[in-house]
């Protein structure tokens, strides 16, 4: 399904529920959760992620991610910093596709 393709009745059900979402009184992290794991749910994507960046706009001052495991969480290590493909999104924010995310294999298109 194409990411600009909202026809069905539950992914516009889906789409109401992540408007929604934004309007109750939960906080800021579940808040963030809840739009990421909609944004999921609507492109049919396994992971995905939301940054939110610190005042002077070149850091990250909360990174929100779903579809990873804690023990995955843990293996990869350290959180982002705003460098590599974050960091290209903070300098350019345009949307970006990858096709894949492992070493050194490229995969931005």
């Amino acid at each position: 399904m194409p990411y600009d393709a909202i026809s069905a009745p539950e992914q516009l059900q889906a789409l109401l529920d992540a408007v929604l979402v934004v309007e109750t009184d939960l906080d800021l992290p579940s808040t963030l959760r809840r739009v990421v794991e909609a944004a999921c749910s609507l492109t049919g994507a396994r992971y995905g992620a939301l940054e939110l960046l610190d005042a002077s706009g070149h850091g990250l001052y909360q990174f929100v991610h779903v579809g990873i495991d804690a023990a995955t969480v843990d293996a990869i290590g350290h959180r982002p910093e705003g460098a590599g493909i974050l960091g290209t999104l903070i300098l350019d924010p345009e949307p970006l596709r990858l096709t894949g995310l492992r070493a050194g294999s490229g995969g931005v298109s």
